[in-house]
């Protein structure tokens, strides 16, 4: 159990036991004419942002494994309601992978499942007792860790160690971004290639491009491995650098015919920018950087309807940052109204606004000043006081059609078109909301255009 197994028709399959799970973490082919390596995945296990049903729960092979071995070592242990979703998150965190859950169960002659789940954060220290008849590399995890690693080349430890910086995927582009150091492009894309065929990488593919991911028990292993090596912070900070122009570069380009590629894009990049983001915090000299990244990433929270992970992100970087009139915080002000408001908090939009206008006065800046009147103009529709609203919004409107500031011109006049609306003006309002469909449409802009035609369509109807 655990060798590969070779006929005479060039099949190698993998075969993955109960116990050999290293053997998951090193597909190695024969290198002959017509071989086909079969790759066998982890057990399944629920997914992570579900609670799952006691019923559901054994068509989980991975559940079922740790149901069997932790009644093995404490007979009459049983899958039951208040143990359920316990189980269920070491299987999740443990990847679906046999040795790690095997050597978790071993654990319940001493603790209970909570007690397992709760240090599973230093998961090398806990799974040490595997069975004494093992070979030697499956009686703890971090043997069988070493194990697979001491079967990589040079190469293809490093690079293991440096794609440990990510957070649950990537694509080439950000690998070649971050993590290329000394190597040659094509000697990146070699090693990565090696990576996945020995299984430290899973290829995926979920729509028109190649993402890479790389198992949570894996990860830790390399990060450990670049924190051994005094690399960790600067990929840290490479890593940071990378997703901030990506989020920035992504702003820019939202009123374009990529705006659906972008979305897309910072969709699965979630778990990248939410890690860049958090080291921002735990840096105190970062938080500028974590404010020009939550400031760009407004539009795609807004789009999505992730109004509270947004306003969590921007008030923690605003509670953070220092108060000076710099467009960032205001921008980042800005997005906090806008999230607020949605959201029915109009005193905390208010405040904001407050704020606003004193850094505007600080600034002198007539962009700025147009930022905090727009915000203003928003928080006067939410508050039914619109004639202020009106005011405010078309001060707004004329600083942004006299500078080149797209995105603003866009939605300066789809927030004026609905208060022209809500105030009567239905002519107004189908004016501004036709500039918007005219300025999208020659951009191939959606989100905002879907919202003016409906918005027209009220106004004309």
């Amino acid at each position: 159990m655990g060798e590969l197994e070779h006929d005479e028709g060039g099949l190698v399959v993998e075969e993955v036991g109960v116990v050999d799970t290293d053997d998951y973490l090193r597909a190695v082919g024969l290198g002959i004419g017509g071989e086909v390596v079969v790759r066998v995945p982890p057990l399944t296990v629920p997914a992570p942002d579900r609670e799952p049903s006691l019923r559901g729960l054994p068509r989980y092979d991975a559940v079922t494994l740790f149901a069997e071995r932790a009644a093995a070592a404490v007979p009459g242990f049983v899958l039951a309601e208040d143990n359920r979703v316990t189980v269920a998150r070491i299987c999740q965190q443990l990847d679906g992978l046999p040795l790690p859950i095997e050597l978790a169960a071993a654990r319940m002659r001493a603790m209970s499942a909570e007690q397992i789940l709760n240090r599973l954060s230093d998961r090398y220290k806990l799974l040490t007792l595997g069975a004494r008849g093992a070979p030697t590399r499956q009686q703890t995890l971090r043997l069988s860790m070493d194990w697979s690693y001491d079967l990589c080349t040079t190469r293809e430890r490093q690079l293991w160690a440096r794609l440990s910086v990510f957070a649950w995927s990537f694509e080439f582009d950000a690998a070649e971004g971050i993590c290329v150091g000394d190597l040659a492009v094509e000697d990146l894309l070699d090693a990565v290639t090696s990576l996945v065929d020995k299984s430290i990488l899973i290829r995926e593919e979920p729509g028109p491009v190649v993402r890479f991911r790389m198992l949570g028990t894996l990860r830790d292993y390399g990060r450990e491995k670049s924190e051994q090596a005094d690399d960790h912070l600067s990929l840290r900070r490479r890593h940071r650098d990378w997703y901030q122009e990506l989020a920035v570069r992504a702003q820019a380009e939202w009123i374009s015919p990529r705006q659906v590629e972008w979305l897309l894009r910072l969709t699965r990049e979630q778990p990248n920018l939410r890690e860049a983001m958090g080291f921002c915090l735990s840096e105190s000299d970062e938080v500028g950087a974590g404010l020009r990244i939550a400031a760009a990433l407004f539009p795609f929270w807004l789009s999505r309807g992730l109004f509270s992970e947004g306003r969590r992100w921007l008030d923690r970087f605003l509670s953070r940052a220092p108060g000076e009139p710099t467009t960032e915080r205001i921008q980042a002000l800005y997005a906090g109204i806008v999230l607020a408001e949605l959201q029915g908090d109009n005193a905390a939009g208010a405040a904001m606004v407050e704020e606003g206008h004193a850094l505007a006065e600080q600034a002198a800046d007539a962009t700025v000043t147009a930022l905090v009147s727009q915000a203003e103009g928003l928080l006067a529709i939410y508050t039914d006081e619109l004639p202020h609203a009106l005011g405010s919004l078309e001060k707004a409107r004329d600083v942004f059609a006299a500078g080149d500031d797209v995105p603003r011109q866009v939605q300066v006049l789809y927030l004026l078109g609905l208060a022209y609306e809500l105030h009567g003006d239905l002519q107004k309002a189908i004016a501004c909301h036709g500039q918007v469909l005219a300025i999208t449409e020659s951009r191939g802009e959606s989100v905002i255009r879907s919202y003016s035609l409906w918005a027209m369509g009220v106004a004309a109807g």
